[in-house]
């Protein structure tokens, strides 16, 4: 990522720290949230086996629990996947024409480079295998 940038343009390093540093923050939340639920998880597995033993007493009138361990509904599983597709490539580095243009040149160079090398191969031990048969076969 880092040989895209310009080095003479700083704004983009300062864009590429503002970035790792939203990472960083991101992950953080992400290892706190990960703690709730290890939490929530074991309270819930005590609060479970405190209520096995009184489970016959009660009939269960809470709904909303069971309903909110469900999946979402595949429509908002879609939208939510293209709205956080759209997100990540607004955070793409888009190389600019002058780029494309050189990469795509050095593709089609290297490209017929080994083009011309596996058809010179393929010539040559076509030309020995010839001579072997010829040579059997005499």
């Amino acid at each position: 990522m880092a040989k895209n940038l310009p080095e003479t343009d700083g704004e983009q390093v300062e864009k590429v720290e503002e970035v790792a540093q939203i990472s960083r923050e991101e992950l953080k939340q992400a290892k706190r949230e990960a703690k709730l639920a290890k939490k929530a998880a074991a309270e819930k597995s005590e609060k479970g086996k405190a209520t096995d033993a009184t489970a016959d007493k009660k009939p269960q009138k809470n709904n909303k629990n069971a309903n909110a361990n469900q999946k979402p509904k595949l429509s908002k599983r879609i939208a939510k996947a293209f709205k956080e597709m759209i997100s990540e490539l607004k955070k793409v580095t888009w190389p600019k024409g002058k780029q494309v243009a050189s990469s795509t040149l050095v593709v089609i160079v290297v490209v017929v480079f080994f083009l011309v090398i596996l058809t010179a191969m393929d010539f040559g031990l076509g030309k020995l295998l010839e001579l072997l048969v010829e040579k059997a076969g005499a």
